[in-house]
């Protein structure tokens, strides 16, 4: 007579009972790069989310990544994707350990100053830089006194993935949609906040970016179904072209980018040669910092006489 299930055998047989056709299930993973004896309790996504997530507590400790620097900066938008992802996860019964695990892990690359600082960046590193990857890099290289988190293969494709499409599973496609739709959508609001109405009048006054946000993905869910393609309805469709095609065109301001661009080259250079030209120790240690701590340290290096503190030594 055979004994009673261990709770992760548990936990992994309700997952293959509850979850979607399409959800990616714990005891069928592709597997981590290095072995390691399965957890007792967790199923190994579980595991990963949990290590992801004290990386990421580790970095706040610190006072780097994960803090704000201000309203609707990047961690913040992190942990709005998150939620937002799990929710779509429990809508579609995907993996909401997969999912959270990648949309915490996704955004610990990014480099400060937005678009102005990566395309800075990009332009001084040779290869240029990919956020995915330097986000792979922080909790596979750098996390664990350089030991690495050992995430399975499902984990490190949803960090990777650059759009939808070069997602392999259900939930990493859930996840950068979902971080698609919350960056239009905040993008397109001004800056209080506010949004413009679209054409067909789906926003109503006081609309929220995070408002909009969810109204789509709910359209998403109820559109997708048991589908095998995530699709939006029409109504959707038409929503979500508007604020994409409105966040395409808008542009930080010149002298924001050229700023931007100024302090990361800087930074750049510096963090270099006190690492004895190591241009990956240098990149590592940028992105590492949130926007306020780029631009404190530039102050402090290149500025004195604004008595700024450098939050680099």
């Amino acid at each position: 007579m055979n004994g009673p299930l261990e709770p992760r055998a548990r936990a992994e047989e309700r997952e293959r009972r509850l979850l979607s056709p399409w959800a990616s299930v714990a005891a069928e993973s592709k597997g981590r790069d290095r072995h390691e004896p399965p957890d007792p309790l967790r199923p190994a996504f579980a595991v990963d989310r949990d290590r992801i997530a004290a990386c990421a507590h580790a970095a706040a400790a610190a006072g780097r990544r994960v803090r704000l620097d201000r309203p609707g900066t990047r961690f913040q938008q992190a942990v709005t994707v998150s939620a937002l992802a799990r929710g779509l996860a429990q809508a579609l019964a995907l993996n909401e350990d997969l999912v959270d695990a990648i949309a915490l892990a996704r955004p610990l690359g990014t480099v400060p100053l937005a678009e102005g600082g990566t395309q800075a960046l990009a332009s001084l590193v040779e290869g240029g830089i990919c956020v995915g990857e330097q986000s792979l890099r922080v909790v596979e290289r750098l996390a664990g006194d350089g030991a690495g988190l050992n995430l399975t293969w499902e984990v490190r494709d949803g960090i990777l993935a650059r759009e939808v499409a070069s997602a392999r599973t259900r939930e990493g496609q859930a996840v950068v949609l979902v971080e698609d739709v919350v960056d239009a959508a905040q993008r397109w609001a001004d800056a209080d906040g506010v949004l413009p109405p679209t054409a067909d009048g789906w926003v109503a006054p006081h609309t929220t970016p995070l408002d909009l946000a969810a109204a789509l993905l709910a359209d998403l869910a109820a559109h997708t179904g048991e589908d095998a393609e995530l699709c939006f309805g029409p109504r959707g469709e038409s929503v979500l072209a508007e604020l994409t095609a409105a966040a395409q065109h808008e542009q930080p301001a010149s002298a924001q980018r050229e700023r931007a661009a100024h302090v990361i080259s800087s930074l750049l250079v510096h963090e270099a040669q006190r690492a004895d030209g190591d241009a990956q120790a240098a990149v590592d240690r940028l992105c590492g910092w949130t926007d306020a701590q780029a631009l404190a340290a530039h102050r402090a290096r290149f500025e004195p006489d604004l008595r700024a503190t450098d939050p680099g030594e």
